[in-house]
């Protein structure tokens, strides 16, 4: 059995768009997962000024840029690992890798604490 179609006045037909930067997005999505909204759910709630005490602030303790490098690393990571699978042979670069995503962790670890 299909869903029920939605009526005229409930369907989302507009859209509105606008460019942030990197560390923004990445706050944006940080707070819409502490939220457990998505990203565009939580823009659309404080748009419309209905958040329910929902509000984004710029928190101190959390460096932007230090959650771009990890995701970034991540990302590198986990190419890595899929090339791993494939062929049964690591990158000699793994090792350092894994250090320096032990440093950032380190690194973000200590920021947490001030």
């Amino acid at each position: 059995m299909a869903r029920p179609r939605k009526t005229k006045d409930t369907r989302k037909t507009r859209r509105i768009s606008c460019r942030i930067t990197e560390a923004e997005y990445l706050l944006i999505c940080h707070k819409a997962a502490v939220f457990g909204v998505s990203i565009h759910e939580l823009a659309r709630r404080l748009a419309l000024g209905c958040a329910n005490g929902v509000n984004i602030t710029v928190n101190e303790r959390v460096n932007p840029a230090l959650i771009q490098q990890l995701h970034h690393i991540g990302v590198i990571l986990n190419q890595a690992v899929k090339r791993f699978h494939m062929t049964g042979r690591s990158s000699k670069y793994l090792d350092v890798m894994c250090e320096r995503i032990d440093a950032l962790i380190d690194e973000a670890q200590s920021q947490e604490k001030i």
